[in-house]
C-alpha cells in the first residue's frame, strides 16, 4: 500500500482489475474520494507499486450523467484529463463500481435517482396533457378500475 487514506476517507470497495489493460492483475481501492490503481512488482519480495490515483470529482458529469459505464466486464470512465478502461473478472463488479462512484458523485443512490427520472416524467405528462396522473392513480387504487371510470378521470386541479 503506497498511499494513506484521508481521516474521512473510506474504502468503498478493493479488488483486482485491469487498469487500461484487457489482463486483470492490477489493485482497485476505489474511496468515497478516489480510486487508487496499484500494480504488484517483483518476483521473489512482492510490493505494490502505484500506478494512479484519480480524484472522483476528475470524472465528468454531462446532463446529470456520471460518465462511468459499465458493458459486460469493464467500465468505461471520463475523466477530465482522458479515457480509462478497468477489466474485472466478473460480471456484478463493473455495475457496482460504477454504482457507488455515482452515488459519491451525485450524493445520491440509485432508488432516489429513478424516483426523481419517474418524477420528471410525469410531471411532463400533467403539464403536457393538463392531467392529475398521481391523483388518476390514486383514484384508481381507492375506488377500483370501475369506479374510476364511473366517476370519470378529473383533469388537473385549477
Amino acid at each position: 500500500m503506497n498511499y494513506t487514506l484521508d481521516s474521512d476517507e473510506v474504502i468503498l470497495f478493493e479488488g483486482e482489475v485491469g487498469y487500461n489493460r484487457d489482463v486483470v492483475g492490477d489493485y482497485l481501492t476505489l474511496t468515497n474520494k478516489r480510486m487508487i490503481f496499484e500494480r504488484q512488482k517483483g518476483i521473489f519480495k512482492k510490493q505494490k507499486e502505484l500506478i494512479e490515483s484519480i480524484s472522483l470529482e476528475d470524472i465528468k458529469i454531462y446532463n446529470n450523467e456520471v460518465q462511468c459505464n459499465a458493458k459486460g466486464f469493464d467500465i468505461n470512465i471520463q475523466t477530465k484529463e482522458k479515457n480509462i478502461k478497468v477489466r474485472f473478472n466478473g460480471l456484478i463488479a463493473p455495475s457496482k463500481v460504477c454504482t457507488l462512484i455515482r452515488n459519491e458523485l451525485t450524493g445520491t443512490d440509485t432508488l432516489s435517482r429513478g424516483s426523481n427520472k419517474v418524477n420528471k416524467v410525469l410531471n411532463t405528462v400533467d403539464e403536457t396533457l393538463g392531467l392529475d396522473t398521481r391523483g388518476i392513480v390514486k383514484g384508481v387504487l381507492e375506488n377500483g378500475i370501475k369506479g374510476s371510470i364511473i366517476n370519470g378521470i378529473k383533469g388537473k386541479k385549477k
